[in-house]
């Protein structure tokens, strides 16, 4: 499930999984040069990675941003191809 907010100053959207539980919040403001914001969390509610500032962390390490993906697609399961 997600619901998402806007207005003239910022995007916000959250996704939830099927038992309610949210697992991924992203803030994107509307201005030139700021970049967006995104939070996943654990199914526990603890902050597991996110991208802020052009990086990305997993865990409270700093990775890229192709590792920390990874890491997300194990964590939650979601399918891969190839």
């Amino acid at each position: 499930m997600e619901r998402s907010y806007t207005t003239s100053k910022a995007f916000q959207t959250w996704q939830y999984d099927s038992s309610g539980a949210l697992f991924h919040y992203q803030f994107a403001p509307r201005q030139f040069f700021v970049e967006p914001i995104s939070v996943w969390f654990s199914r526990e509610g603890f902050l597991i990675a996110c991208e802020v500032d052009a990086g990305a962390f997993w865990m409270g390490r700093r990775v890229t941003t192709g590792e920390m993906f990874h890491y997300l697609a194990k964590y939650y399961r979601w399918p891969t191809y190839g």
